[in-house]
Protein backbone atom coordinates (compact mmCIF):
# COMPACT_ATOMS: atom_id res chain seq x y z
CA UNK A 1 0.00 0.00 0.00
CA UNK A 2 2.88 2.31 0.68
CA UNK A 3 5.96 3.27 -1.24
CA UNK A 4 8.48 5.10 0.91
CA UNK A 5 11.41 6.79 -0.80
CA UNK A 6 14.15 8.01 1.51
CA UNK A 7 16.95 10.17 0.14
CA UNK A 8 20.21 10.00 2.06
CA UNK A 9 23.24 12.27 1.94
CA UNK A 10 26.50 10.60 2.85
CA UNK A 11 29.19 13.18 3.55
CA UNK A 12 32.44 12.32 1.86
CA UNK A 13 30.62 10.15 -0.67
CA UNK A 14 32.61 11.57 -3.55
CA UNK A 15 36.04 11.37 -1.93
CA UNK A 16 38.45 9.46 -4.15
CA UNK A 17 39.05 6.94 -1.41
CA UNK A 18 35.31 6.38 -1.02
CA UNK A 19 34.61 5.79 -4.70
CA UNK A 20 37.47 3.36 -5.21
CA UNK A 21 36.46 -0.18 -6.10
CA UNK A 22 37.58 -1.45 -2.72
CA UNK A 23 35.51 1.16 -0.90
CA UNK A 24 32.38 0.24 -2.83
CA UNK A 25 32.47 -3.18 -1.22
CA UNK A 26 31.80 -1.39 2.07
CA UNK A 27 28.69 0.48 0.92
CA UNK A 28 25.71 -0.16 3.15
CA UNK A 29 22.99 -2.44 1.92
CA UNK A 30 19.28 -1.61 2.32
CA UNK A 31 18.97 -3.47 5.62
CA UNK A 32 21.92 -1.61 7.14
CA UNK A 33 20.52 1.74 6.03
CA UNK A 34 17.10 0.82 7.44
CA UNK A 35 18.65 -0.16 10.77
CA UNK A 36 20.57 3.10 10.92
CA UNK A 37 17.56 5.27 10.06
CA UNK A 38 15.58 3.61 12.87
CA UNK A 39 18.37 3.98 15.43
CA UNK A 40 19.97 6.86 17.33
CA UNK A 41 23.51 5.94 16.22
CA UNK A 42 25.86 8.89 15.73
CA UNK A 43 28.98 7.03 14.60
CA UNK A 44 29.63 4.11 12.32
CA UNK A 45 32.64 1.89 11.68
CA UNK A 46 33.05 0.51 8.15
CA UNK A 47 35.84 -2.03 7.84
CA UNK A 48 38.67 -0.68 9.97
CA UNK A 49 37.80 2.96 9.47
CA UNK A 50 35.40 5.35 11.10
CA UNK A 51 33.32 6.82 8.32
CA UNK A 52 30.96 9.74 7.98
CA UNK A 53 27.41 8.62 8.66
CA UNK A 54 24.32 9.11 6.49
CA UNK A 55 22.10 12.04 7.35
CA UNK A 56 18.40 11.83 6.58
CA UNK A 57 17.48 15.15 4.96
CA UNK A 58 14.36 14.45 2.91
CA UNK A 59 11.49 11.97 2.92
CA UNK A 60 9.08 11.48 0.02
CA UNK A 61 6.11 9.24 0.76
CA UNK A 62 3.50 7.93 -1.68
CA UNK A 63 0.42 5.99 -0.65
CA UNK A 64 -2.90 4.92 -2.09
CA UNK A 65 -6.31 5.51 -0.59
CA UNK A 66 -7.75 3.14 1.97
CA UNK A 67 -10.65 0.71 1.71
CA UNK A 68 -13.48 2.13 -0.41
CA UNK A 69 -16.89 1.18 -1.68
CA UNK A 70 -17.20 -0.30 -5.20
CA UNK A 71 -17.26 2.14 -8.10
CA UNK A 72 -20.34 0.53 -9.65
CA UNK A 73 -22.87 -2.22 -8.92
CA UNK A 74 -23.80 -4.78 -11.56
CA UNK A 75 -27.51 -4.98 -12.56
CA UNK A 76 -28.24 -8.18 -10.57
CA UNK A 77 -26.20 -7.15 -7.54
CA UNK A 78 -28.09 -8.15 -4.37
CA UNK A 79 -26.36 -5.31 -2.52
CA UNK A 80 -27.68 -1.82 -2.99
CA UNK A 81 -25.87 1.49 -2.85
CA UNK A 82 -27.25 2.06 0.65
CA UNK A 83 -24.83 -0.64 1.89
CA UNK A 84 -22.10 1.99 1.58
CA UNK A 85 -23.37 5.00 3.55
CA UNK A 86 -20.53 7.23 2.35
CA UNK A 87 -21.41 6.46 -1.29
CA UNK A 88 -19.98 4.33 -4.08
CA UNK A 89 -16.26 4.79 -4.55
CA UNK A 90 -15.90 6.69 -1.28
CA UNK A 91 -13.55 5.93 1.61
CA UNK A 92 -15.14 3.61 4.16
CA UNK A 93 -14.83 3.58 7.93
CA UNK A 94 -12.36 0.69 7.53
CA UNK A 95 -10.34 2.78 5.08
CA UNK A 96 -10.21 5.64 7.57
CA UNK A 97 -8.86 3.28 10.22
CA UNK A 98 -6.25 1.92 7.81
CA UNK A 99 -4.88 5.34 6.95
CA UNK A 100 -5.01 6.57 10.54
CA UNK A 101 -2.73 3.63 11.43
CA UNK A 102 -0.43 4.64 8.57
CA UNK A 103 -0.22 8.12 10.08
CA UNK A 104 0.62 6.63 13.49
CA UNK A 105 3.42 4.61 11.89
CA UNK A 106 4.82 7.81 10.33
CA UNK A 107 4.68 9.44 13.75
CA UNK A 108 6.74 6.63 15.27
CA UNK A 109 9.18 6.56 12.37
CA UNK A 110 9.86 10.26 11.89
CA UNK A 111 8.73 12.11 15.03
CA UNK A 112 8.86 9.86 18.09
CA UNK A 113 12.57 9.14 17.75
CA UNK A 114 15.93 10.53 18.84
CA UNK A 115 16.71 12.82 17.20
CA UNK A 116 13.27 13.58 15.71
CA UNK A 117 13.17 14.20 11.98
CA UNK A 118 9.97 16.29 12.18
CA UNK A 119 8.60 18.56 14.88
CA UNK A 120 6.13 16.96 17.27
CA UNK A 121 3.43 19.39 16.19
CA UNK A 122 2.56 20.28 12.60
CA UNK A 123 4.89 22.81 10.98
CA UNK A 124 4.00 23.99 7.48
CA UNK A 125 7.68 24.60 6.73
CA UNK A 126 8.45 20.92 7.24
CA UNK A 127 5.69 19.05 5.45
CA UNK A 128 3.64 19.40 2.27
CA UNK A 129 0.69 17.14 1.42
CA UNK A 130 -0.71 16.70 -2.06
CA UNK A 131 -3.58 14.50 -3.20
CA UNK A 132 -5.29 13.74 -6.47
CA UNK A 133 -8.58 15.60 -6.77
CA UNK A 134 -10.75 12.65 -5.72
CA UNK A 135 -12.78 12.42 -2.52
CA UNK A 136 -11.35 9.09 -1.34
CA UNK A 137 -7.74 10.19 -1.79
CA UNK A 138 -8.27 13.56 -0.12
CA UNK A 139 -9.99 11.97 2.88
CA UNK A 140 -7.26 9.31 3.00
CA UNK A 141 -4.65 12.08 3.26
CA UNK A 142 -6.66 13.71 6.04
CA UNK A 143 -6.83 10.40 7.94
CA UNK A 144 -3.04 9.95 7.67
CA UNK A 145 -2.47 13.46 9.02
CA UNK A 146 -4.90 12.85 11.89
CA UNK A 147 -2.85 9.82 12.92
CA UNK A 148 0.49 11.55 12.42
CA UNK A 149 -0.21 14.82 14.24
CA UNK A 150 -2.60 14.06 17.10
CA UNK A 151 -0.83 15.80 19.99
CA UNK A 152 -1.78 19.38 19.29
CA UNK A 153 -1.76 22.00 22.01
CA UNK A 154 -5.08 23.69 22.80
CA UNK A 155 -4.88 27.43 22.30
CA UNK A 156 -1.88 27.06 20.00
CA UNK A 157 -2.52 24.39 17.39
CA UNK A 158 -6.30 24.44 17.70
CA UNK A 159 -8.95 26.42 19.65
CA UNK A 160 -9.44 25.91 23.37
CA UNK A 161 -12.71 24.32 24.39
CA UNK A 162 -15.39 26.74 25.46
CA UNK A 163 -19.14 26.97 25.79
CA UNK A 164 -19.26 28.12 22.18
CA UNK A 165 -17.11 25.42 20.65
CA UNK A 166 -16.48 21.74 21.31
CA UNK A 167 -13.33 21.23 19.26
CA UNK A 168 -12.13 17.60 18.87
CA UNK A 169 -9.30 17.21 21.38
CA UNK A 170 -5.88 17.09 19.73
CA UNK A 171 -7.13 17.48 16.16
CA UNK A 172 -5.21 19.95 14.00
CA UNK A 173 -6.63 20.99 10.59
CA UNK A 174 -3.80 20.49 8.09
CA UNK A 175 -4.07 21.59 4.44
CA UNK A 176 -4.19 18.94 1.71
CA UNK A 177 -3.24 20.46 -1.65
CA UNK A 178 -4.65 19.30 -4.97
CA UNK A 179 -5.24 20.35 -8.58
CA UNK A 180 -7.92 19.46 -11.12
CA UNK A 181 -7.41 15.98 -12.55
CA UNK A 182 -7.07 17.33 -16.09
CA UNK A 183 -4.08 19.38 -14.94
CA UNK A 184 -2.58 16.75 -12.63
CA UNK A 185 0.57 15.38 -14.27
CA UNK A 186 1.89 13.89 -11.03
CA UNK A 187 -0.77 11.72 -9.45
CA UNK A 188 -3.44 11.06 -12.09
CA UNK A 189 -2.68 7.76 -13.89
CA UNK A 190 -5.39 7.79 -16.56
CA UNK A 191 -4.36 10.51 -18.97
CA UNK A 192 -5.32 9.66 -22.54
CA UNK A 193 -2.57 8.25 -24.72
CA UNK A 194 -3.52 7.96 -28.39
CA UNK A 195 -0.76 5.45 -29.07
CA UNK A 196 -1.81 3.22 -26.17
CA UNK A 197 -5.43 3.39 -27.34
CA UNK A 198 -4.32 2.31 -30.82
CA UNK A 199 -2.41 -0.69 -29.43
CA UNK A 200 -5.41 -1.67 -27.31
CA UNK A 201 -7.76 -1.46 -30.29
CA UNK A 202 -5.42 -3.60 -32.39
CA UNK A 203 -5.15 -6.18 -29.60
CA UNK A 204 -8.93 -6.53 -29.30
CA UNK A 205 -9.18 -7.02 -33.07
CA UNK A 206 -6.38 -9.59 -33.25
CA UNK A 207 -6.81 -13.28 -34.07
CA UNK A 208 -5.38 -14.26 -30.69
CA UNK A 209 -8.04 -12.25 -28.87
CA UNK A 210 -10.77 -13.84 -30.99
CA UNK A 211 -9.42 -17.29 -30.11
CA UNK A 212 -9.35 -16.47 -26.39
CA UNK A 213 -12.91 -15.16 -26.60
CA UNK A 214 -14.05 -18.37 -28.31
CA UNK A 215 -12.38 -20.45 -25.59
CA UNK A 216 -14.31 -18.66 -22.82
CA UNK A 217 -17.84 -18.56 -24.17
CA UNK A 218 -19.19 -20.61 -21.26
CA UNK A 219 -17.61 -18.22 -18.76
CA UNK A 220 -19.01 -15.20 -20.60
CA UNK A 221 -22.48 -16.75 -20.68
CA UNK A 222 -22.30 -17.56 -16.95
CA UNK A 223 -21.17 -14.05 -16.03
CA UNK A 224 -23.83 -12.48 -18.24
CA UNK A 225 -26.54 -14.47 -16.45
CA UNK A 226 -25.19 -13.79 -12.97
CA UNK A 227 -24.46 -10.09 -13.37
CA UNK A 228 -27.30 -9.07 -15.65
CA UNK A 229 -25.00 -7.65 -18.31
CA UNK A 230 -26.27 -8.91 -21.66
CA UNK A 231 -23.80 -10.38 -24.16
CA UNK A 232 -20.80 -9.67 -21.95
CA UNK A 233 -17.48 -9.60 -23.83
CA UNK A 234 -13.92 -10.13 -22.59
CA UNK A 235 -13.00 -6.50 -23.27
CA UNK A 236 -16.04 -5.12 -21.41
CA UNK A 237 -16.72 -4.52 -17.72
CA UNK A 238 -14.40 -7.24 -16.39
CA UNK A 239 -12.40 -4.85 -14.23
CA UNK A 240 -15.52 -3.31 -12.70
CA UNK A 241 -17.08 -6.73 -12.01
CA UNK A 242 -13.89 -7.96 -10.36
CA UNK A 243 -13.56 -4.75 -8.36
CA UNK A 244 -17.13 -4.96 -7.08
CA UNK A 245 -16.95 -8.67 -6.20
CA UNK A 246 -13.59 -8.28 -4.46
CA UNK A 247 -14.93 -5.51 -2.24
CA UNK A 248 -18.18 -7.32 -1.47
CA UNK A 249 -16.33 -10.51 -0.51
CA UNK A 250 -13.92 -8.48 1.63
CA UNK A 251 -16.87 -6.81 3.38
CA UNK A 252 -18.55 -10.23 3.85
CA UNK A 253 -21.59 -9.19 1.83
CA UNK A 254 -23.89 -11.45 -0.15
CA UNK A 255 -22.97 -12.05 -3.78
CA UNK A 256 -24.72 -13.97 -6.56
Amino acid sequence: MLIILIFLIISGFFDEKWISSAAFSNLWNETEIENFVNSSTTQVLVGNEQRSIPELIFVHVLWRHGDRGPMTLYPNDPNKESMWPNGLGELTEIGMQQLFKVGKSFYERYINRIPPFLSKNYNNREIYIRSTDVNRTITSAMAVLAGMFRNGIAGKDYPKESNEINWPRGWIPIPVHTVELKHDHIGYPFHQCKRAELFEKEAFQSNNFRKITAMHQELLKYLSNMTGYKDLQLNERFNSILDTLTIEVSDKLMIN
